[in-house]
C-alpha cells in the first residue's frame, strides 16, 4: 500500500501502532473485559496490513468466522471515518493468516512448530504476531517468556490481550496485579481505561526506542482508535 493512498487522519495512528514494537519484541494491551482489547488488536493488524506488513492473528477463545467479522466490521468503520478510498478489506486479506487454537491446549512450543510449517513451505511468513483470547495471570510467566523468545527468534512484532479487573491491585508503577509478576517481560504495556467520553491508551510502559509523546484513545461508540491534541 502506497503513503499516499493513506488519509492524513489514518496516518499518525498508524505511525504510533506501527512503531510502537520493534522487530523482535512483545507488548500487551491490558483491560477489563469489554473495553476494547479484540477492537484495538483488529486495528494493530489492520494498520500493519495497510503498511504491507503481513500479520499472523493468533485467537484462542473465537472461530475464524467470528474473527473475520471482527475485521469486517472494524474496517468498515475505518473505511467510514477515514475515507479509505479505493482500499477494500479484500485487497489487504492476502496479508493475514487467521490461527485459531484451543486454549486448553495451548502451548508456545506447539504455535511454534505452526508458524515454522508456514514459513518453510513459502505458505506464510508473518511480521506481526497478535494473540487474543489467552488466559493470563501471574502463574503464567513460562509462558510469557516464551512468548518473547517466540518473537526474538522469528523476528516478530507480537502484541497480547491481557484481561484485567477493575477493582485490581496495582504495584508502585500502576500495573496491574495481572501482570505485576511477568511485567519485565514486555518491552511495551498499554492499558485502556474508559474516561469520560474517551478510552484512554494509557502507556504503563513503551519501548525504549519509541519517542512518540503522542496519546491514542478509543471511541466508545465506533471502538475506532484516535490521537488525541
Amino acid at each position: 500500500m502506497t503513503s499516499d493512498a493513506i488519509p492524513e487522519s489514518l496516518a499518525p495512528i498508524m505511525t504510533m501502532t506501527n512503531t510502537a514494537l520493534p522487530e523482535g519484541t512483545i507488548g500487551a494491551v491490558v483491560a477489563r473485559a469489554g473495553v476494547g482489547k479484540t477492537s484495538f488488536l483488529v486495528q494493530v493488524a489492520l494498520n500493519g496490513m495497510l503498511d504491507g506488513k503481513n500479520v499472523l492473528h493468533i485467537n484462542l477463545a473465537d472461530p475464524v468466522k467470528k474473527t473475520v467479522i471482527w475485521y469486517g466490521e472494524v474496517f468498515s468503520h475505518m473505511r467510514e471515518h477515514h475515507a479509505l478510498e479505493g482500499i477494500k478489506l479484500d485487497d489487504l486479506v492476502a496479508r493475514r493468516f487467521i490461527m485459531t487454537l484451543k486454549i486448553n491446549g495451548f502451548s508456545v512450543a506447539g504455535l511454534q512448530e505452526r508458524i515454522s510449517d508456514l514459513v518453510e513451505q513459502n505458505i506464510f511468513s508473518p511480521e506481526i504476531l497478535v494473540v487474543d483470547g489467552l488466559s493470563f495471570d501471574g502463574s503464567q510467566y513460562e509462558t510469557a517468556a516464551e512468548l518473547k523468545a517466540l518473537c526474538n527468534a522469528f523476528g516478530l512484532r507480537t502484541w497480547i490481550a491481557v484481561p484485567a479487573h477493575r477493582d485490581e491491585e496495582r504495584d508502585d508503577k500502576g500495573m496491574p496485579a495481572r501482570i505485576t509478576e511477568v511485567a519485565g517481560l514486555f518491552d511495551l504495556v498499554w492499558e485502556l481505561l474508559p474516561e469520560g467520553k474517551k478510552i484512554h491508551v494509557n502507556p504503563l510502559k513503551q519501548a525504549e526506542s519509541f519517542r512518540d509523546d503522542a496519546r491514542l484513545f478509543m471511541d466508545p461508540a465506533t471502538m475506532l482508535l484516535g490521537v488525541l491534541g
